[in-house]
This record gives C-alpha cells, sequence and structure tokens, in this order.
C-alpha cells in the first residue's frame, strides 16, 4: 500500500513530535534531579514535582517538536540536508521556540479567560525551551544528514530504497525465469 507524501509527513511530523517531547521530559528530569540532589531545588520541592514539571514541558516538547516539523517543512522543502547549515539552524531554531513558547503560554492564559500574565513569568520557560529546543535542532539535524549519507544516492528514505530492493529483485526474479524459459 502507498504512503501519500502528505501521510509519511505527517507520521514524521508525529514521530518528531515524540522524540522531541521525550527528550525535553528527560532532559527536565534529568535537571530537576541534579537539582534536588546538589540542593539547589526550592524549599519545599521534591522528587515527585519534578516528575509532574517533566510531564508538562514533556508535553509542550511535543508541541515544540510539532512546530520545527511544520517549520522545517515549510522553510527547507526540496533542500538536500547537507545544504542545512548546522549553528544558523540551530540558532535560528532555539530563537524560534524561545519566542514560541512565551507567546502560546500568554495566548491559552489570555484564551483561557484569565487574561495576560506578567512576562517575567513565562520569559523563562521561552529561555529553557530555546535551550532544549536548539540541542533537540542539532541532534535532530545531525541524525538525519548521518541517515542522509548512508542511504544510496538518490534515495531519500528507508521505505524507498525497501522498493527499490523489492522491485530489483522482482526484475532478477523475471530475467531468471526467462533464463530458464530459454533452455
Amino acid at each position: 500500500m502507498p504512503v501519500f507524501p502528505f501521510a509519511r509527513r505527517l507520521r514524521a511530523a508525529a514521530q518528531n513530535a515524540v522524540l522531541w517531547g521525550a527528550g525535553f521530559a528527560a532532559a527536565a528530569l534529568t535537571l530537576m534531579t541534579a537539582s534536588l540532589a546538589i540542593g539547589l531545588a526550592p524549599e519545599g520541592i521534591g522528587f515527585l514535582d519534578g516528575v509532574g514539571m517533566a510531564v508538562r514541558i514533556g508535553f509542550w516538547g511535543g508541541i515544540c517538536g510539532l512546530v520545527f516539523s511544520a517549520a522545517v517543512g515549510l522553510g527547507f522543502t526540496g533542500r538536500r540536508l547537507a545544504e542545512i547549515r548546522f549553528w544558523p539552524f540551530t540558532i535560528g531554531t532555539a530563537v524560534g521556540i524561545g519566542l514560541f513558547v512565551p507567546l502560546a503560554l500568554q495566548a491559552l492564559n489570555i484564551l483561557g479567560g484569565e487574561g495576560a500574565i506578567a512576562w517575567s513569568l513565562v520569559i523563562d520557560d521561552g529561555l529553557r525551551s530555546g535551550f532544549f529546543a536548539g540541542a533537540a535542532a542539532a541532534v535532530t539535524l545531525k541524525l538525519a544528514q548521518l541517515a542522509d549519507r548512508v542511504l544510496p544516492p538518490g534515495v531519500r528514505s528507508e521505505e524507498e530504497l525497501l522498493l527499490r530492493n523489492a522491485d530489483a529483485a522482482i526484475a532478477a526474479a523475471e530475467r531468471e525465469r526467462q533464463r530458464e524459459a530459454v533452455r
């Protein structure tokens, strides 16, 4: 059953969102656990509070992964992965997500009927999410470039490689049948 490009992009965006969410949650839990271990956590905050925070940060990481996928799909369609420069891509993602998260939090607060909250309460969320997103974008780009180097030239996905191999196997079997018919 063929997978249409739009469906493939949706699936890839969903997978990216799950991976970014898990990465954000793991990073947040690691930082919170380290803060608790060395005594930098606020008074009255325990490990379970850190787990709850990691789940919320992981949710926002998934949202950021979706935004990232949409931005990459719009901005880099048709470009080879080798053409994407690492630092501008990483910094651009960090700044973009760092701006997106506080704006989204403010918008959700206003839409929820509570009105705007002080920017000082959401700016730190933007800084942290920007840092996490920059790291996630760097890892995402490097893994994609590595996969691009591993695949043969002209093959853009593992699925395409499997289809080409299946076509080659069918053609080889057909040639073998023709040889047998000649004998």
